[in-house]
């Protein structure tokens, strides 16, 4: 009688052991599949950042080599010269007009 408790429990004992097997087995393979998806994914974003990088040093050989950049250097300075001198000139009309908005009623 009491052999048939002890074989009944042996076999929960296993079923629950072999149930739990099966768990963890299938839980480790879902996570070696992601595993390996973020690995692909990594790869290649860094497959595409050298890519990215070897066409920019293929265009930057390519403008070192022209000469259109120094000449847009220059223009810019010229240019960027210019802007200084039409906003020092702003600025003394904002303060010339300053000084007769001070004495200008508000409602």
């Amino acid at each position: 009688m009491w052999s048939g408790i002890y074989l009944a429990a042996l076999a929960v004992f296993l079923l629950a052991l072999v149930g739990g097997a099966a768990f963890v087995v299938m839980r480790v393979l879902r996570f070696l599949r992601a595993l390996k998806a973020v690995r692909r994914t990594i790869f290649d974003g860094l497959e595409r950042i050298a890519v990215a990088a070897d066409r920019a040093a293929e265009r930057a050989a390519e403008l070192a080599a022209d000469d259109a950049l120094p000449k847009a250097l220059a223009r810019l300075r010229r240019t960027n010269a210019r802007l200084a001198v039409l906003r020092a000139a702003l600025a003394e009309v904002q303060d010339s007009i300053a000084a007769v908005t001070v004495w200008y009623p508000r409602k």
